[in-house]
């Protein structure tokens, strides 16, 4: 798993450098990529977190974030690195608990769900209180690396922010609390 996210994260890294080099990724050529709109999104109903990533030919960097918004989940990432964050939570076995369709998005029967919207149709795995211990090893698996390729990929989102400096304190005690569940719900 460590070797696959190094990779990805070299690839977020080098890929502005090899870009008049690329060959593509190794599922997908650059041609076979390029123009069609991918999304891969973790929602967290327990806490209303959503960090979302959409590639190039989804969104327009400039205009997502040049309009206010009021959380800054989304970021922008280039066709190739939405296709391999989206190769690798396959390899982490997500198809294996996916179901078609969009993840609800509110729930109050669902802890966490991560969205793919790719080639391969729009799809799901949602974890609830009854999963397996397996489908939350898988889902621990594909939001940590989906979670590391998107904290690598630069964005300046518009933020509405009408309580100041105090947003950043609501931020960490939301991802502390959020941190400690996950611990709880791992040691089950």
């Amino acid at each position: 798993m460590h070797a696959m996210l190094r990779s990805l994260t070299l690839l977020l890294v080098g890929l502005p450098l090899a870009a008049c080099g690329s060959t593509g990724t190794s599922d997908y050529t650059k041609s076979d990529i390029t123009g069609i709109p991918m999304t891969i999104k973790l929602v967290d109903y327990r806490n209303g977190n959503v960090v979302r990533l959409v590639n190039d030919s989804h969104s327009d960097r400039v205009e997502t974030y040049s309009t206010e918004r009021h959380t800054a989940g989304t970021k922008v990432a280039s066709d190739e690195i939405v296709a391999e964050t989206i190769k690798y939570v396959k390899e982490q076995g997500f198809d294996r608990y996916a179901v078609r369709g969009m993840a609800p998005f509110r729930s109050s029967d669902y802890n966490k769900a991560l969205e793919i919207d790719d080639p391969d149709g729009v799809r799901y795995f949602a974890l609830h209180p009854g999963s397996t211990q397996e489908e939350f090893q898988t889902m621990n698996a594909c939001a940590v690396g989906l979670i590391q390729i998107y904290n690598n990929v630069h964005a300046a989102q518009a933020v509405t922010n009408t309580s100041g400096a105090d947003l950043f304190d609501q931020q960490k005690r939301a991802l502390q609390q959020q941190n400690q569940q996950q611990l709880r719900e791992q040691n089950r």
